[in-house]
This record gives structure tokens, sequence and C-alpha cells, in this order.
């Protein structure tokens, strides 16, 4: 289907150095993982792939889930909430 509208569903952590010493950069991607699909509430329809991005800095390790989704409430949902109260953009 061309141009089919989609929303994309975004999960973020942040674990500290120690945090990550403790359980691995694995519990982290796991953890993103699980936040993305609890958060979700849909199917995740029409997800070609989910992405999950790894970045560090001094202070802490951020990791980072996406997914495209095309689910039709979800794809709703977005829409009214960028309206507004009005209904207006």
């Amino acid at each position: 289907m061309p141009n089919e509208p989609e929303v994309v569903h975004v999960a973020r952590a942040a674990w500290s150095a120690a945090q990550v010493a403790d359980r691995g950069l694995g519990a982290l991607r796991q953890t993103v993982l699980d936040d993305l699909i609890r958060d979700a509430h849909c199917s995740l329809a029409g997800t070609g792939d989910v992405s999950i991005t790894i970045e560090s800095d001094e202070w802490d390790t951020a990791g980072r889930a996406r997914a495209r989704c095309s689910d039709p409430l979800c794809v709703d949902l977005a829409t009214a909430h960028r309206a507004g109260p009005s209904g207006q953009p």
C-alpha cells in the first residue's frame, strides 16, 4: 500500500555504568524492547523491523528501541493527539 499512514513507537532507558557492568548491554537491549512492546498497546502492525540503538557518554549508557506501526488505532490516536483539544493541529 503506497503511503500508508504510520507512527513510530519509541522506548528509552538510561543505565549507569555500574548497571551496565552488573547486568550487561544485552539486558539493556532487552529492557528497551520489553518497554516498547508493553507501551505500544497495539499489535505493532506493519512493522518491518524494530531498531535498537545503544549510545554511551561519560555519565550513562542509553538504549532506544523504535518501531514503525501502521495499526489504525495508533495512527488515529497520534492524529488526535497532534490535533489537540480543539481538534485543530
